[in-house]
């Protein structure tokens, strides 16, 4: 163990403490961020979150945003350990091996970032605060018109308190059989 007793005396001779530094730094660091993350992940249940019977459970949603937030704060505390063991007197391996741990962690923060971003904007898409209403176009890439494909069908989702509901549904030709054609309009 780098923290033993047998190891001590390696504090005094130059060099050698940086690396023994850095390396109970970033062990020390390590196992709690890993014990963190591992928590997190006990306490996520993505069946909590999957649809039940047309409807999202809105506070299983935040419960999944407040884990996924402790998971990157953990790994962004690592990778601030590992930015401050790093200097110019650790030898090449042990520098590399820094420095891909920290390339690691910048990947996975930033995608906890990507995944925080879209769970602090699905309780407003899923309708906590108002109703919404989205309109779906239907497409196949086998009749390929410009990049997505030929509309064949439409759907009308109503979304409101995370329940979701078909309320309309009907074939291109409908769109554009419906209505007076100066008032056609999707809001």
């Amino acid at each position: 163990e780098v923290t033993s007793i047998v190891t001590q005396p390696a504090r005094l001779v130059p060099i050698v403490a940086q690396h023994r530094r850095a390396v109970t730094t970033v062990t020390t660091e390590a196992s709690a961020a890993v014990d963190t993350i591992a928590g997190a992940l006990d306490r996520i249940d993505l069946d909590a979150v999957r649809p039940v019977d047309g409807r999202v459970d809105l506070l299983a949603l935040t419960s999944l945003t407040a884990d996924v937030d402790t998971m990157r704060a953990a790994a962004a505390a690592l990778d601030g350990s590992l930015d401050g063991s790093a200097n110019q007197w650790l030898v090449g391996a042990v520098a590399d091996r820094v420095d891909a741990l920290g390339t690691e962690l910048d990947e996975r923060i930033a995608q906890a970032d990507d995944a925080l971003a879209a769970l602090h904007q699905l309780p407003a898409l899923l309708g906590d605060e108002r109703e919404r209403v989205y309109f779906v176009a239907l497409t196949t890439p086998a009749e390929a018109r410009g990049s997505i494909g030929f509309m064949g069908n439409w759907a009308e989702l109503t979304v409101a308190d995370g329940a979701i509901e078909m309320t309309a549904f009907g074939r291109s030709n409908d769109l554009d059989e419906g209505g007076v054609p100066a008032q056609r309009q999707i809001t």
